[in-house]
């Protein structure tokens, strides 16, 4: 249920370039809910814990050798929460760690619809943390990833994309329960279909693999390698030619190792100007 996690799982349309010198500013508002925490694929315990994320976002459209590329900074705030068996766990709200990273669009082609970028994303850790805490906004380490993603339009109403990332991890030094918390690389593969009923009004579903992840505290490897498949709708509304909307609902369809998030509801609101 991390914030950066979020992030980094790209909506449909992302891999789309605007023009040259075109600022855009968003507003994301996020809820997830998490039920249940998994070992080795069978449940092992009922959980209730509530995240609430509001994040702020900018991008900035420029050129450079004559590709598109653009600049973008993500700074979000939360408020997470346990309630009824998590209720032990209480409860964290603050800054969360902010995110930086840009896309280098490396084939374009708006006559085919085919477009193909890598981004790389930097979380700087500003986010409020406290291992004393049971939840935690903030996650008290660097982490970095790369992702390739690209979008080919099928038809005047369909188009495929998809993206692969890797992120590794710099060491917690301060985690609950022990000294140093280190963690293998995290690998996800996302795939979108999306569908334009007219031009204002478009849905889109989009599927999430990630595996990887497992964690070694004060040397001891742990068995938490995560291997997780998520599912997320989307509707999205071009309110005007500079403004949309997007509505979006998903959860966990599958959970090896972690915790399963059973509901997530997010919207995002973008003004190109």
């Amino acid at each position: 249920m991390a914030g950066g996690a979020w992030a980094q799982a790209v909506d449909a349309g992302a891999f789309i370039p605007a023009p040259a010198g075109a600022k855009v500013a968003l507003l994301h508002v996020q809820y997830g809910h998490a039920d249940a925490r998994y070992v080795r694929g069978e449940k092992t315990a009922a959980i209730d814990i509530d995240r609430y994320t509001v994040m702020a976002r900018y991008i900035h459209y420029g050129q450079l050798a004559g590709r598109t590329y653009n600049l973008q900074v993500f700074q979000p705030f939360g408020r997470v929460e346990g309630a009824g068996p998590s209720a032990n766990l209480g409860s964290s709200s603050g800054l969360g760690d902010t995110i930086l990273t840009g896309q280098l669009f490396l084939h374009e082609d708006r006559d085919k619809g085919v477009f193909l970028a890598i981004e790389p994303y930097l979380f700087v850790p500003v986010g409020d943390y406290d291992a004393d805490r049971g939840l935690n906004i903030g996650e008290n380490r660097w982490r970095a990833s790369l992702q390739v993603g690209g979008s080919r339009q099928l038809s005047s109403r369909y188009v495929i994309e998809g993206a692969v990332d890797a992120m590794v991890f710099g060491d917690n030094d301060d985690p609950a329960g022990g000294r140093r918390l280190e963690t293998a690389p995290l690998y996800r593969v996302q795939v979108w279909g999306r569908v334009r009923f007219n031009p204002a009004n478009e849905g889109s579903l989009r599927l999430a693999y990630a595996h990887g992840g497992r964690t070694t505290l004060d040397g001891v490897r742990r068995d938490d390698r995560a291997s997780t498949l998520s599912a997320l709708l989307t509707w999205r509304r071009n309110v005007t030619p500079g403004i949309n909307l997007f509505a979006q609902v998903g959860r966990d369809l599958s959970v090896e190792n972690g915790v399963r998030e059973d509901r997530r509801v997010q919207f995002r609101l973008a003004r190109a100007f």
